[in-house]
């Protein structure tokens, strides 16, 4: 293995014409293994590699490796990874103030970067309006009045595949916490990703941005819906118990930003229509082979 680099574990699972791809390794390294190369040569470590690319202070714990890839044989489709979510990240400006923070921020640039000590103001919450990242010709967005079905996610059946996945996480200094993750769950006729960025700043802010990206076997769209939500926590007294529950803590909050968008796919009606056999004939073998327990509706 070269060295600086995490070992991963990768995963495949055929569905129709799609092949659902995740990849998980171990926690990014804080420190350099090499920096004597890095800081002379273009081949880098992973660390370097990732500091080069986003610009700001890593997270706690980055999963540089984790992530998840939805690709049809097509050769188009969307991934959910830690370092696209990160570039979203604001490398300008802290838009939230804590005791404590440039302490914080000096000391992480520091141990990462011992040659530049200096204070870069960036969103030390990593709030990140990441809704994935597409790949392939031919896939376009666009605004959509349609929605997703809850109610049919609701629907008790048969799960065939499922993936929870974290990309990163981080304590905020002991402030409170910040972390984003992606599931994905294979369902008869359909495919459904949530991807949640949860942030929590002790007697401050809770914030919620969810991604949730919904595909019917058989066309040639996916439904993309965004939510963020929020709340001063100096103003909305949330139960102790509740802080680090997601799902407890939206109770409480309010919507700041909606957008709901249609992904066609560079897929003809033909094509579909081919398709069709190969989605059935998919889900007649896998209603032996994948059962598992069914994890719940977010």
């Amino acid at each position: 293995m070269e060295q600086g680099r995490t070992s991963v574990k990768k995963e495949e699972f055929a569905l129709g014409p799609w092949k659902l791809i995740s990849t998980e390794g171990s926690i990014l390294k804080s420190i350099c293994t090499q920096p004597d190369i890095c800081q002379h040569r273009s081949e880098k470590c992973e660390l370097c590699t990732i500091l080069n690319t986003i610009n700001i202070p890593l997270p706690e714990m980055l999963f540089a490796s984790n992530s998840l890839r939805l690709e049809h044989h097509g050769g188009f489709g969307i991934e959910f990874n830690p370092t696209d979510a990160l570039k979203l990240v604001d490398n300008q400006k802290e838009h939230i103030k804590v005791a404590y923070a440039e302490e914080w921020q000096k000391n992480r640039i520091s141990s990462e970067d011992p040659v530049n000590d200096t204070v870069k103001r960036f969103d030390w919450t990593y709030s990140s309006k990441y809704k994935g990242t597409l790949f392939g010709d031919g896939m376009k967005v666009s605004p959509t009045t349609q929605r997703i079905d809850l109610e049919r996610l609701k629907a008790k059946e048969k799960i065939y595949h499922y993936k929870n996945i974290m990309l990163f996480e981080d304590e905020l200094a002991d402030n409170g916490c910040a972390w984003m993750n992606a599931k994905v769950r294979v369902m008869p006729g359909y495919v459904f990703f949530l991807l949640r960025f949860f942030l929590r700043v002790d007697n401050v802010l809770a914030r919620i941005y969810d991604t949730r990206i919904y595909h019917q076997a058989e066309t040639n769209y996916m439904l993309r819906e965004f939510l963020a939500k929020e709340c001063n926590l100096q103003k909305v007294k949330i139960p102790s118990h509740a802080l680090s529950d997601p799902i407890e803590v939206d109770k409480f909050l309010n919507v700041t930003e909606e957008c709901f968008e249609i992904i066609s796919l560079p897929v003809s009606k033909t094509a579909c229509d081919a398709n069709r056999a190969e989605c059935k004939a998919w889900l007649l073998r896998s209603i032996r082979k994948w059962q598992i327990k069914d994890p719940g509706v977010e």
